[in-house]
């Protein structure tokens, strides 16, 4: 089959981590659903209603680089045992702020889900440590698929566990508490293989401008994305009158468009290297905003919108890969940190660009933000390492 060419010669090892990480990121896209919802219920003041779903993302950013450091000192299974350990928290005090409609817990529990969140994105990079580099692209388009699955199963647990006459919701936090216990005793028991060396002098010629490039690509992906689908449910049902059902059509299209080009993403990045991908997702980036600019109507709305997530695929694919591959141990949290910053500060100013500048407006920005990308693809910085990358040398 078609698929076991592309996937299915990747070590057993990697499809576990996969799957183990897609189970901790379940609360996640859980938090994500019903953040909002609980929030609006509990703040006392309509506009604080996304302020969960923004103490996550701050949660998210603040936890990047510990749980780097987590990773470089103690290992895979430590660092998944504390990703749960405080996604155990955010279950427990979630609850707590669910009986007693108290909006500072809850918070405080995105807060929680939020680092618990950093270990799992950094869970991604351990599948460096089983392939080749020249595998690495591979491996990381699997974590992100097995990221659907996190996307379909989050939500759900949420909407249908209903368990005895429990405040909304408290069932679902109680089934994700099991889920992830289970997850976590499969981890800790699994045995490890044993690690492929990388000839670091072979395999990896990073100047600054290669830690560079992973950042802006990296951010990039994320602060676009966030920028433009956050403002996409507003624009459409609250400015442009389309139905519910179309706004949602339309958002879920974008999430598959997210995570399906996986399936192909990490052979088309591994065939046609770094640069010319990162060159692929930048215009198909600007392919979306061209198109989303072009009109209101449901056809402009969702095509542009699976554009965007086809180039978030490849943009975010190809900047892990680069981070993957860098020999300082500390650059994989530092990526992080600025990537889910990012991401945070472009959902949070979303809102306020559309109020501003309208739907078009917004997207003129999105294409702006396509620049410094641009720029840094056409003349690459040929600085040799400084900074971010002074530690590299002295492995090498």
């Amino acid at each position: 089959m078609r698929l076991g060419w592309l996937m299915l010669k990747l070590p057993q090892m990697v499809y576990f981590l996969a799957i183990a990480t897609a189970i901790l990121t379940t609360g996640m896209p859980m938090a994500l659903l019903v953040g909002g919802i609980v929030g609006a219920e509990f703040s006392s003041r309509e506009a604080l209603a996304t302020l969960p779903l923004t103490m996550m993302v701050i949660g998210l950013a603040i936890g990047a680089l510990p749980a780097a450091k987590l990773l470089n000192t103690c290992g895979y299974k430590i660092l998944y045992l504390a990703g749960c350990l405080l996604s155990f928290i955010a279950i427990a005090v979630g609850i707590t702020a669910l009986y007693q409609k108290s909006f500072a817990l809850w918070l405080l529990a995105m807060a929680f889900t939020g680092l618990s969140s950093a270990c799992a994105q950094q869970m991604r990079f351990v599948a460096s440590s089983f392939v080749k580099p020249s595998d690495f692209s591979v491996a990381l388009s699997v974590f992100m698929l097995a990221g659907a699955l996190a996307a379909v199963l989050g939500p759900e647990i949420a909407t249908q566990v209903d368990l005895f006459d429990w405040p909304r919701f408290v069932g679902g936090y109680a089934a994700l508490c099991i889920l992830q216990l289970a997850g976590l005793i499969a981890v800790l028991l699994w045995r490890t293989p044993p690690c492929v060396r990388h000839d670091t002098n072979q395999t990896i010629d990073h100047t600054r401008s290669k830690g560079i490039l992973a950042i802006v690509a990296s951010v990039t992906a994320y602060g676009i994305m966030s920028f433009v689908m956050t403002a996409t449910p507003l624009s459409m049902h609250g400015h442009h009158g389309h139905s519910l059902v179309d706004t949602k059509t339309v958002i879920q299209w974008h999430i598959l468009a997210m995570f399906l080009p996986s399936l192909v993403s990490g052979k088309f990045i591994q065939y046609c290297g770094i640069s010319r991908s990162l060159g692929v997702g930048l215009l198909t980036y600007a392919a979306a905003s061209t198109i989303t600019l072009s009109g209101i109507a449901f056809l402009h709305y969702s095509t542009g919108l699976i554009l965007l997530g086809v180039g978030w695929n490849i943009l975010f694919t190809a900047g892990s890969t680069l981070a993957a591959r860098h020999p300082n141990p500390n650059f994989k949290g530092q990526h992080d940190t600025l990537v889910f910053g990012a991401q945070a500060l472009a959902s949070l100013s979303a809102g306020i660009a559309l109020v501003a500048l309208g739907w078009q407006g917004l997207q003129w920005l999105a294409l702006g933000g396509l620049l410094p990308l641009a720029l840094l693809l056409t003349y690459p910085v040929t600085a040799k390492t400084q900074g971010l990358d002074n530690h590299s040398e002295k492995e090498s």
